[in-house]
């Protein structure tokens, strides 16, 4: 019983990811639309991912069409061999979000040309950390968690270049 249910599960997993060709958006009433992304590829042949920061272009049944993030909810596409999530905040409704980490504390990335700039929200607190003080910044946002606050301040576990590690970790905090 056991092992019929096991390979069911399995089938099904495997049958519903290979349904999707990888490209979808979502929109604000939460239908999925399947549809191809638009590629913007630099020199290297990469996505240049901060093509995507305010617009993006899809093609699907409907032909083509540019959708803006106060169109669509979130967009999903797969670049060679890794899969990005891109969403709309309440915070910011002019830009879409790469999603790294989601939880009670989310970790996002937002890309503009020639820079990254990491996110953090907290309800419906956004906080860039591309400021001066993102140490005190993440350490306020973490705060309700006392043990991860102490390995945080005290600087050896965990750096400013640990942002998503830091975020995870709050988000398995019992706190």
């Amino acid at each position: 019983m056991k092992y019929t249910l096991l390979f069911l599960l399995s089938f099904l997993s495997i049958s519903a990811f290979c349904q999707r060709n990888g490209s979808y958006y979502v929109t604000h009433g939460g239908d999925t639309v399947d549809c191809d992304i638009g590629s913007y590829t630099n020199l290297r042949g990469r996505t240049e991912l901060s093509a995507f920061s305010r617009s993006i272009t899809v093609e699907g049944d409907g032909g083509t069409k540019k959708l803006k993030p106060r169109d669509i909810r979130a967009f999903v596409f797969l670049d060679v061999d890794t899969g990005y999530k891109f969403v709309t905040l309440a915070g910011d409704k002019s830009r879409f979000f790469h999603e790294v980490v989601k939880g009670k504390l989310s970790f996002y990335k937002l890309y503009v040309p020639g820079n990254t700039l990491p996110v953090m929200v907290k309800g419906d607190k956004l906080v860039y950390l591309n400021v001066i003080g993102a140490k005190k910044h993440i350490a306020e946002l973490i705060a309700d968690c006392p043990e991860l606050v102490k390995e945080w301040e005290a600087g050896e576990k965990y750096t400013v270049r640990d942002r998503e590690e830091i975020v995870r970790a709050y988000n398995a905090c019992g706190g």
